[in-house]
């Protein structure tokens, strides 16, 4: 896909986006620690899944963040870069393009940048999709604990569940792309603080076990 026509379904996606969020019946739980992190100024990740991306951008807008920063992605630093680049910069979200590889120059230059802007106060907190943007499903890459330790980051599990949502089943995430007047429940799991001394498996297993646990109760949630 070339760059033009990258820019035109970002446009879209992110149109589409905007178009429904005033439509949704929104249910938030578990914000106050991550509220009492942004406060402090304190760095923080928001661990989230894959599937789940574009309805945490849809629904990103209904959270109450300090209207002084803004929330950042970490996005693929590929050949999709422009696509979701544009599409959250027309949403309103910060995006820093990594492609998870930690010995890669461009990754390192970015988290100098994400360092920048958390330090500078510019940002509220990162959201990162951790097994994304290629698989396997709720696998956490390498590359989500180095970034992370890097930045000595408080992590946040972030969960999200639309009953209305339409489920691409063909796709490796089986991802919910979220639908008008829906309901949609997020959940906000137990932080953990990240030093660069923790073991990587370590931190890998604690984001893996923090997000089911998250996933778990934001389906119970959903449920009723």
């Amino acid at each position: 896909m070339n760059t033009t026509l990258q820019r035109l379904v970002g446009y879209a996606f992110a149109y589409y986006s905007r178009s429904i969020q005033k439509t949704f019946r929104v249910q938030i739980h578990g914000w106050e620690p991550l509220e009492l992190l942004i406060q402090r100024n304190e760095p923080v990740v928001g661990a989230g899944l894959h599937a789940h991306t574009r309805v945490a951008a849809a629904v990103a807008r209904h959270l109450p963040t300090p209207a002084t920063k803004q929330i950042c992605g970490i996005i693929a630093g590929d050949e999709r870069r422009v696509l979701l680049e544009t599409f959250n910069n027309k949403l309103g979200f910060l995006t820093y393009a990594i492609d998870m590889q930690e010995d890669s120059f461009r990754a390192a230059r970015e988290l100098l940048r994400v360092m920048r802007d958390l330090k500078s106060n510019r940002i509220a907190y990162i959201y990162l999709a951790v097994d994304g943007p290629d698989g396997p499903a709720n696998v956490p890459k390498p590359g989500a604990a180095f970034i992370a330790q890097r930045l000595e980051a408080t992590i946040v599990p972030v969960a999200f569940n639309s009953p209305q949502a339409i489920i691409l089943r063909s796709r490796w995430d089986q991802m919910a792309f979220p639908v008008p007047f829906s309901d949609v429940y997020v959940y906000f799991g137990e932080p953990f603080a990240v030093t660069k001394e923790m073991d990587r498996d370590e931190v890998l297993d604690n984001i893996s076990q923090s997000l089911k646990l998250a996933n778990a109760h934001v389906k119970s949630m959903a449920a009723g």
